[in-house]
């Protein structure tokens, strides 16, 4: 299939505020297992959207500005699933302790 301007085939204003929304609301300040879990769901449902978009259509500048935007929410999901802790701003109901045993080191992904 032959590439095609990507005009109103993919709402790039609505993945970019639902990423926002579901970053905020399950991967905001107050975390837990749970709800990073169901983010980290959600994402890889957009990421199928974005993916199917990004293949079929020519690129513009707002569909790679929401691959991006969607990498970093998934880099965040990811790290904070890891840390089995409570640090800095950063809070989890399912690990309300600082672990500076285990933790008190830069996170490599």
């Amino acid at each position: 299939m032959e590439a095609v301007k990507l005009e109103e085939k993919i709402d790039i204003a609505a993945c970019w505020h639902e990423i926002r929304s579901l970053m905020w609301s399950y991967a905001g300040i107050v975390r837990s297992n749970r709800r990073l879990e169901r983010a980290k769901h959600r994402l890889e449902l957009i990421k199928a959207e974005i993916n199917e978009d990004y293949w079929r259509f020519i690129p513009t500048k707002d569909l790679l500005e929401l691959r991006n935007i969607h990498a970093v929410a998934e880099l965040i999901i990811e790290c904070a699933l890891s840390r089995r802790e409570s640090r800095g701003l950063h809070y989890s109901i399912d690990y309300p302790e600082t672990d500076d045993v285990h933790f008190k080191h830069d996170t490599v992904i």
